[in-house]
Order: structure tokens, then sequence, then C-alpha cells
């Protein structure tokens, strides 16, 4: 049988030279501030090739709200550590701990079981180390580093013996521990950051002697997490602006956090792309330093938060034109709901050229959040699999067969992401 070529369009190029242009821009004003970044993967579903990107230029965490991106992340090599956004399911804690490094919390009862679930998956972490250990141990000893095998045999020694390795002469120290451990304990266990709700009515404790009781509760009865850090949420659900009074709100919180439990925390993790308004316009509080970023670095922009220094183009949606023909501009016969069960409105302007391009809504999610880059073509509406365009300004312009470029939102970007029927195609910086 003949073969044949393969669908070109649609397809999403995405720039990767823009791309780490724009968080380089970003991460410099916010490390001006000692303010470190969480890469915000999920809006373009996490694909290796893209997140290696926040890797090389240094993001503390890659975050995602699925734990199963941050799965394809870790299968794909990447080493930085991951941060889980969305507050876990019950049922996906022992993923949470074998895979993310760092989770946001809001649920005492959660965090109990994450605490046995970290409790489990550490201890089988550790028989795999020494297993792994005893067995090159066997075939081939003089090829095992002594210091390596003598900090693996005390790890598989009583829970109660608290000694850990020097970290450069390799003699064995004794170190004086917290219930919940320091030192290299600490990497057997799993970071929280507890999210306070300021108003936002999203995740987050409502309550604030709820959370300082959590906190507690971790500090002193729950071994395998280590509470890292307090964060909020802002604009994603309520519409409630990242203000400075409310990063001062969520300073005071952890103040109190710290006195009841008697050390400073490692983050104040104060929003998301919504906050970084106020690190460029210099009214940030001292002490917020985290800041989880995603469609800012991407799209180059943010409502309320205008950037001349990034690339405003990183992702081009491609999408070809079948065909172009002059039309009615108002339905003709008895209207009902559409596809979608939607009851459109209509205007008659007369006869107008109008094209179809191959590509829908079960594609980009919604017509509104894709934009025609041509000046005088605008789209009027979509069906699952096309999306019709006026192009009566540009009529001599526009043939069957064209390809026309659209710039996408932060929504469409997580469906052209998620569908086969979308290809990706890279740019490199060079290109």
């Amino acid at each position: 049988m003949g073969g044949y070529d393969p669908v070109r369009y649609p397809v999403l190029t995405i720039d990767l030279g823009k791309l780490e242009h724009n968080l380089r821009e970003i991460m410099a004003r916010c490390a001006a501030l000692e303010i470190q970044v969480a890469g915000v993967v999920k809006g373009f579903t996490a694909w290796p090739k893209i997140a290696r990107v926040y890797e090389r230029c240094g993001c503390t965490y890659l975050a995602s709200s699925r734990i199963g991106q941050l799965r394809r992340l870790r299968d794909a090599g990447i080493q930085t550590p991951l941060m889980l956004l969305r507050v876990p399911m019950l049922s996906e804690l022992e993923a949470v701990a074998e895979i993310a490094d760092i989770s946001l919390q809001s649920e005492p009862e959660a965090l109990r079981r994450l605490n046995a679930a970290a409790a489990r998956v550490f201890a089988e972490r550790e028989d795999r180390k020494s297993n792994r250990a005893e067995a090159a141990e066997s075939v081939s000893p003089e090829r095992i580093v002594p210091e390596k095998i003598v900090s693996e045999k005390i790890m598989r020694g009583k829970p109660d013996k608290k000694i850990m390795r020097g970290k450069l002469s390799g003699n064995i120290v004794s170190a004086k521990l917290t219930p919940n451990g320091s030192g290299d304990n600490a990497a057997r266990r799993h970071k929280v950051i507890l999210m306070a709700d300021l108003g936002d009515l999203r995740e987050g404790f409502w309550n604030r002697q709820e959370l300082i009781d959590t906190a507690a509760e971790i500090e002193r009865d729950l071994p395998h997490l280590e509470l890292a850090g307090i964060g909020t949420n802002l604009t994603c659900f309520g519409s409630v602006k990242a203000t400075p009074e409310k990063m001062l709100e969520l300073l005071a919180i952890t103040a109190q956090v710290e006195a009841a439990i008697g050390r400073k925390l490692t983050y104040v993790c104060g929003g998301a792309s919504s906050s970084l308004h106020m690190v460029l316009d210099g009214t940030m509080p001292d002490g917020v330093n985290l800041l989880r970023l995603g469609e800012s670095v991407l799209l180059g922009a943010f409502s309320g938060c205008e950037m001349d220094f990034t690339y405003k183009d990183v992702f081009t949606l491609k999408a070809e034109v079948v065909e172009v023909k002059d039309k009615p501009s108002y339905p003709i016969g008895e209207l009902a709901e559409d596809a979608f069960g939607r009851i459109r409105r209509y205007e008659d302007r007369g006869i107008r050229r109008r094209a179809l391009a191959a590509i829908g809504l079960v594609d980009y999610g919604n017509y509104t959040d894709i934009r025609p880059r041509m000046k005088g073509v605008k789209v009027i509406g979509a069906s699952s699999d096309h999306t019709i365009l006026d192009v009566e300004a540009v009529k001599d312009r526009i043939h069957v067969g064209d390809v026309l470029e659209f710039d996408i939102s932060y929504a469409s970007m997580v469906y052209l992401t998620n569908t086969e029927s979308v290809r990706r195609e890279y740019r490199q910086a060079d290109d």
C-alpha cells in the first residue's frame, strides 16, 4: 500500500528561544528582590521539550496541578524539584509522595495520610537503595565508595538513630534533630506549603487558628513531612486582585505560624502571575520570596501587568483554510440551539465573504480565545471542527489552502497542547 504524508495542519509552533528570553528576563527581575520562581508547566501540558527550558534557566521548582504531568517530567529525566499545585486527592497521595518534592496543602486529614504515604514511599526507596548497594558490594566491592557503604548501612539502622554523614570529610558526625529531623533526614521528607485563603475563596485555610494548629501538628506529629512555607492564591476564582495589602496579610500569617513552631519558614509564596506586577512596579513587600509563574512567561503578558521586555508570540497557531464563499451573515430558517446547546445571536450584515478553517472548539475550547494575526480577518464563530471567519475586508487575499496564523490565550493553550489533532512544532533559539 502506498504511504501518505502526515497531516501538516493545524500546527502549534513553540519558539523555545523566545520562551527562554521571557523566562530569563522575568526571573532576573524576581531575583533582584530575592524572589524564587516555580515555573508552572501545566499551560503546555508539561511537555518535556518545553519544560527543559525552565530547567536550563534555573527555576527552583517545576509546577503543575496534575500528578500525571509531573510523572511525565520525571520519566523524561527532568531533575528540577517538582511542585504539585492543586490540593491533592486522597486517592493520589502515594503518587504525590513518590513523584512530587513539594505540594500545596489545605486539609489536615490529607496531611496525616500524606505523612503515612511518605513513610511507606521513603522506606521502600531506602530498601531499594540498600538492595542495590548490597548487590554491588557482593559483585565488585572495590568499586563501592566506602563512605557510601557506611551511609547506606546507617540508613538501614533503627529509625531513632539520628546520625548523618559529613558532607566533605565522609566522617560520621552526630546530628541533634527536632522531631521532624534535619540534615540528611530532610531528604526523606515531603515538603508542604500550607495555603491561606485571603479572600479569593478557592483553596486554603479560612480559619487562621486552624492553619496555625495544623502547622504545629506537622512540626510535632508528622515526621515525614516538612513544613516549608505558607502560600496563597489570588485572582483565579474570586478575581480578587493581588495587592501589597494582601501580601502583608500573608506575611503576618506567616509570622504567627513561625512564632507557634519556633523557627523560620523557607518560603512565603505570594501567588501566581497575578502577583508579578508588584515585582515590576516595586510594591512587593519584603519577605515574599516565591512566586508560581506560568501565563506571564508563556504569553509574555498578564492582565494588568504590562511588560515591554517580553515576546508575545512564543506560541503560534496555524490553521488551513478549506472553504471560501460569499454567504448571508444571518442564518436562513427557524433557529434553535447550536451543537453545544447554546442559543446564538446573529447580526444581519448582508452577504459577506466567509472562510472556514480546519480547526474547531474541540481543539482550542472557545473561539474568542484565538485571534487572527492578519488584519481584517475576524473570528465570528466555531463548531466542533470548523472555525468560521469573516474575511470580507481582505477577500482578495484569502484562498482555499491558505494557512492563517493566530495568537492564542492561556486557556486555549491548555486545549491545544492536550489534543493529538494539533501537531506541535518547535523552533530553537538559533532558528
